[in-house]
């Protein structure tokens, strides 16, 4: 998933926030911030899995194969390298798959904060609208982020896919009350292989000129990796 501030919103579904103060109230009041991860985690994981299906299942639907000249442009960042522990393969591009505005998109941009550009649910990335740029410079490094999380999620399956992305690390921010060593987004280990990667390709292209920067800016303006700052 590509976005600037994803996760900071509080409890709104009052079933949500029952199934919140039952789990907190199971755990020790010695508990440390892990235990609590763990015990909402152990409660959650049902809920999110089903809806991870259901909105896989929904977008599936509507997707197609990346056009072939995208699939060109990316092949050679996708070579077999390993980043954390997942192999950035050709068959991740042949895999991959997008849909751009239709209602199954719409449907599911509207849950999420304006700040998300693309998401991407298992092997189907959905942008938002305006967002799927197949033919500029910074367009393609956002297409090679989220084919990243596509070889993620089938490296680790959904179960772990999801744990490692969603739960955890959502867990530890809210729970964690945003002091302390809690990750931010950003710095979650899988979304920086996929951060670092756009920035990878977004210099490459730029490099070589044979693209345009998007909407019609003078140069491509691409992210920086935060690897090195972990």
């Amino acid at each position: 998933m590509r976005r600037r501030d994803p996760t900071r919103r509080r409890v709104r579904s009052p079933a949500a926030l029952a199934l919140a103060l039952v789990v907190a109230a199971s755990v020790s009041t010695a508990a440390t911030l892990d235990d609590y991860v763990d015990a909402f985690r152990d409660a959650l994981t049902p809920a999110v899995t089903a809806l991870f299906d259901d909105v896989r299942a929904d977008l599936a639907a509507t997707a197609a194969p990346f056009p072939a000249r995208v699939r060109a442009r990316l092949r050679p960042f996708f070579d077999g390298t390993v980043v954390d522990g997942v192999a950035l393969t050709p068959a991740t591009v042949e895999r991959g798959r997008y849909t751009v505005d239709a209602e199954s998109s719409r449907r599911l941009f509207a849950l999420l904060p304006p700040s998300v550009v693309a998401i991407t649910v298992g092997d189907v990335v959905a942008f938002a609208p305006g967002e799927y740029q197949p033919d500029c410079v910074e367009g393609v490094a956002l297409i090679a982020h989220e084919l990243v999380h596509v070889a993620q999620f089938h490296a680790l399956g959904r179960d772990r896919f999801l744990e490692r992305y969603f739960l955890t690390d959502t867990l530890r921010r809210q729970l964690g009350g945003g002091s302390g060593p809690v990750a931010e987004p950003t710095t979650s280990s899988l979304e920086v292989a996929a951060h670092c990667r756009q920035a990878e390709v977004c210099r490459a292209l730029a490099r070589a000129g044979t693209l345009p920067a998007c909407r019609g800016r003078q140069t491509p303006i691409c992210p920086a990796c935060r690897r090195n700052d972990r």
